[in-house]
C-alpha cells in the first residue's frame, strides 16, 4: 500500500468553525480534520481560538481579509463627505444565518424618525421584500430594494456605500463580511452583528461603529440606529478612524504580507523534505 505524506493548509471561511462546531456530526469531522492540518488561515481572530479549542496544533498564520485586500484608488470616486449623506443601507439576507428581518422590524419601530431618510436594502430575500412592502404601506415610506435574483452591479453597490450615512449587516453567524470592510473603506458608519466576537477585530463599539450583540433583538438595533443618527460628531470621528483602517486593507499591503507568509511556508516545506 502506497503511503502519502504531505503538508495540509486550511483556509477557514465565514461560518466554517463558528456555526458548524455546534452540530454534533460536524463537530466530530472538524476535530478530525484540524488534528491533521499544518497551516491555518482565517479572516478573524475568533476562528484561531476556536480552531485551537477544537484540536488544531499546527501553525497559525496572520489574519487576512478573505478577499485579499482592496484597490483603494478605485474606491475614492464613490466616497462622499459625511454631512452630505442621507442613506441607510441594509444587507437583505434572511436565511440560515442572515437576519435582515430583524433590521426591518427595527426600522418599523422608528419609522417616524427615519421617514426623511433614504433607505435601500440590497440582496433581499423574498420574505424581506414582503416585509419592505408591508412597512412602506404601513408608514407611507419608500424603502427601495434589489433582490437576490436581480442584483445591482457591484459598482452601484459601492456607490451606495459611499453615499450611506449608516450601513447595517446582521446575522447569527459569519466571519468578516466583505460588505463590512467595504462600509469601512467607503465611510458608511457600520452597525454590524458580532457573532462570537469576530467583528471586534475591526469595530470598537461606540468609536468607529456599533456592534449588535443580539441579532434577534429589533429594539437593540433600533436604539443603535437612533444613536447614530443623533450624533454627527460620532459619525465624523468614525469616518476618520475607518479611513485609517482602510489603508491597512489596501491590496498592496495585504499582498506583501501574504507573500511573506508563503515564503515562510516554503522554507518550512524545504525543511520537511
Amino acid at each position: 500500500k502506497k503511503q502519502f505524506n504531505f503538508k495540509w493548509a486550511y483556509f477557514s471561511w465565514g461560518s466554517d468553525l463558528y456555526l458548524y462546531q455546534k452540530d454534533k456530526n460536524h463537530n466530530k469531522k472538524i476535530k478530525k480534520v484540524l488534528q491533521k492540518v499544518n497551516f491555518l488561515w482565517t479572516d478573524n481572530h475568533r476562528d484561531i481560538k476556536l480552531a485551537k479549542q477544537l484540536g488544531f496544533i499546527g501553525k497559525e498564520q496572520p489574519v487576512f481579509p478573505g478577499g485579499g485586500g482592496y484597490h483603494l484608488e478605485n474606491y475614492q470616486q464613490y466616497i462622499k463627505p459625511v454631512f452630505e449623506r442621507n442613506l441607510i443601507l441594509v444587507k437583505g439576507y434572511h436565511h440560515w444565518a442572515g437576519r435582515a428581518l430583524t433590521i426591518l422590524n427595527a426600522i418599523d419601530k422608528i419609522a417616524d424618525t427615519v421617514k426623511n431618510l433614504d433607505i435601500y436594502v440590497y440582496s433581499a430575500h423574498q420574505m424581506v421584500v414582503d416585509k419592505i412592502k408591508e412597512i412602506n404601506k404601513k408608514h407611507n415610506l419608500t424603502i427601495q430594494y434589489s433582490t437576490r435574483n436581480q442584483e445591482i452591479s457591484h459598482e452601484e453597490l459601492l456607490s451606495k456605500f459611499g453615499s450611506a450615512k449608516i450601513a447595517i449587516g446582521n446575522s447569527i453567524s459569519d466571519g468578516i463580511p466583505n460588505t463590512l470592510l467595504e462600509a469601512i473603506i467607503l465611510g458608511a458608519f457600520p452597525i454590524q452583528s458580532n457573532p462570537g466576537g469576530a467583528t471586534e477585530d475591526y469595530i470598537v463599539d461606540g468609536e468607529n461603529g456599533f456592534l449588535i450583540e443580539n441579532p434577534e433583538d429589533a429594539s437593540e438595533i433600533a436604539d443603535k440606529i437612533l444613536k447614530a443618527l443623533k450624533d454627527d460628531e460620532l459619525l465624523e470621528k468614525s469616518f476618520i478612524i475607518n479611513q485609517k483602517i482602510a489603508k491597512k486593507l489596501a491590496y498592496k499591503v495585504i499582498q506583501k504580507q501574504v507573500i511573506e507568509v508563503y515564503d515562510n511556508i516554503e522554507k518550512s516545506l524545504e525543511e520537511f523534505k
